[in-house]
């Protein structure tokens, strides 16, 4: 079966009702939601989103939500009028230089897990948009609650997260 298609309805319907409606979604969370620990965190006022593959704009569904810190908000790939094949990416300024030494993700909070992800990888750039090997390749189970993957530390002005084909959503 190709990304896109589904033989159950009903996962389609329960995915349809995530996607559409306002900006955060028809099913979108009304009451508490998980949140991103601020501990150790670089604020991300000073981000900034210097490229993305991706988004879904006719829900608005942008790639600025993958680093607002709201976490009622979601990034998602395009899916209409067309199907955004993988891989994703997204490449995040961070105002200035820093020691980084884990990335942390929180799925969505509404109740839908379409557009969450498993695999990825992390990369690391001092200045531009060079990047060379990954500096980690985390794995994040399918959960609602904040994850962290830790990777040896790291100086960098530029994160890119690239989100694999094959497997790689939870």
């Amino acid at each position: 079966m190709r990304p896109g298609t589904f033989a159950d309805r009903t996962a389609h319907e329960r995915g349809r009702w995530a996607k559409w409606g306002d900006s955060r979604g028809a099913n979108a969370p009304s009451g508490k939601v998980n949140s991103l620990p601020k501990k150790d965190s670089i604020p991300n006022k000073s981000w900034a989103l210097t490229s993305f593959s991706s988004e879904n704009k006719g829900n608005r569904r942008l790639a600025r939500f993958a680093i607002d810190g709201d976490p009622r908000t979601i990034w998602h790939s395009q899916f209409a009028p067309t199907l955004a094949e993988p891989p994703h990416e997204l490449a995040i300024d961070l105002g200035n230089k820093h020691s980084i030494r884990a990335i942390r993700y929180l799925a969505r909070q509404d109740s839908g897990w379409n557009g969450s992800f498993g695999k990825c990888e992390v990369f690391a750039s001092s200045g531009g948009m060079s990047f060379g090997e990954s500096i980690s390749t985390p794995t994040f189970k399918k959960t609602k609650l904040p994850q962290e993957a830790a990777f040896r530390p790291v100086n960098c002005s530029i994160k890119w997260a690239k989100l694999p084909s094959g497997g790689s959503a939870v």
